[in-house]
């Protein structure tokens, strides 16, 4: 086993925080990758500045001082969310990404106790899904990734409820939302490729403004709980384990307990 660093990533810490997202970029299959907030100009303000969160917070390996992966996670009150775990081609089936959980959720435990599950999102596309359902972990929820390109959105007529307070608003980071009457149901990437989330119906979209700051909207991807006619491109499923059924896990907690 070769000799391997984790450290926590620090906000100043340019470098490395310049390679993760480089890594958030190319790691996962490109017909799903673009449609992810990675690739918006703004994603390393945003991703710098939550490193300066107590509930955000990413442990990086490192060879010699070369990155080779990280887990990147965040509290959601009593539940630890892993939302990133990528090692580089080259360095897997060598235990790093296990280590760099074990030592995530152990130092997340560790300065909040309280934390019961753990849960993240993977998509069936990904082999590390079999990984983790080899863990134990349940699939509690399924999100399917449609794609809009080839929708026919031009009828006014296909729905006759009147929506009203469509809006898109861009963050201090630089990111922006699209709101329907305040509430979130999407993004923009790079201020140009829509993201519907959540289920909002993909008919409303006739109704959504198609142009914002003198450029024209490109329809992106809808992701929904629900399954639609529409071209499909994955499904990511929402798994959830106790980190006492953990038994790795387990067994550092009850000795740092003890």
């Amino acid at each position: 086993m070769m000799n391997y660093s984790i450290q926590k990533l620090a906000s100043t810490d340019e470098y490395y925080i310049d390679e993760v997202c480089e890594m958030l970029k190319n790691t996962y299959t490109p017909s799903i990758s673009q449609y992810f907030i990675y690739n918006d100009k703004s994603f390393k303000a945003f991703l710098t500045s939550n490193l300066t969160r107590t509930d955000h917070f990413i442990y990086y390996i490192s060879v010699q001082k070369v990155l080779i992966g990280f887990a990147q996670f965040k509290i959601v009150a009593n539940t630890l969310y892993l939302v990133n775990l990528i090692v580089k081609e080259n360095y897997q089936n060598n235990k790093f990404g296990s280590r760099l959980l074990t030592y995530g959720i152990i130092a997340s435990h560790t300065s909040a106790p309280y934390i019961k599950t753990l849960e993240l999102n993977a998509f069936v596309s990904n082999t590390v899904l079999k990984w983790y359902l080899r863990l134990g972990m349940k699939i509690m929820n399924i999100e399917y990734w449609y794609d809009l390109k080839e929708v026919q959105l031009n009828d006014a007529k296909t729905s006759n409820i009147e929506l009203e307070n469509f809006k898109f608003i861009t963050d201090q980071f630089g990111f922006t939302q699209l709101y329907l009457n305040n509430l979130p149901v999407g993004y923009l990437i790079n201020g140009k490729k829509l993201i519907i989330k959540g289920n909002f119906h993909f008919v409303y979209l006739h109704k959504i403004p198609r142009v914002f700051n003198g450029q024209d909207i490109e329809l992106g991807c809808i992701i929904s709980d629900t399954m639609i006619n529409i071209p499909l491109i994955d499904r990511s499923y929402l798994l959830r384990i106790e980190l006492s059924d953990l038994k790795f896990i387990h067994d550092h907690l009850s000795m740092i307990n003890n």
